[in-house]
């Protein structure tokens, strides 16, 4: 995600920043921040929560609406590739479940049977 969009910067030609813009950067920073924290949890050998992302993702989608065009097309790519990232995440940690599930010799947790939590796992995952 080098292309992150760079917040720092005004967003309008007068320095003034346009206020749906500013909510998209907020929101995609949101995003892209949960999943590199679930992303290294994950790497870590810990099981994630992948829930907490969605209403970042979804306040991107509603503030892309209200963007101009152009600028929402920008937008599209952006959460187009965190959409990439999330079901990456989503695949890794599918692997992660099933590895540990024939670790365990098709024994599945109390953890397991309530839905995701975090927890500390073996080093199959890494």
């Amino acid at each position: 995600m080098s292309d992150k969009p760079d917040s720092s910067q005004p967003l309008t030609p007068h320095g003034v920043e346009h206020e749906p813009e500013v909510r998209a950067v907020a929101a995609y920073e949101s995003a892209a921040t949960l999943i590199g924290r679930a992303r290294r949890r994950l790497a870590d050998g810990t099981d994630v929560d992948l829930s907490p992302i969605r209403p970042a993702i979804q306040d991107l989608c509603r503030t892309i609406k209200e963007l101009p065009s152009k600028q929402a097309a920008v937008w599209v790519t952006h959460l187009l590739d965190l959409q990439h990232d999330l079901a990456a995440l989503g695949h890794d940690l599918a692997v992660c479940r099933q590895q540990r599930l024939e670790n365990s010799g098709g024994k599945v947790s109390e953890a397991d049977d309530t839905g995701p939590s975090i927890q500390q796992e073996s080093s199959a995952c890494r």
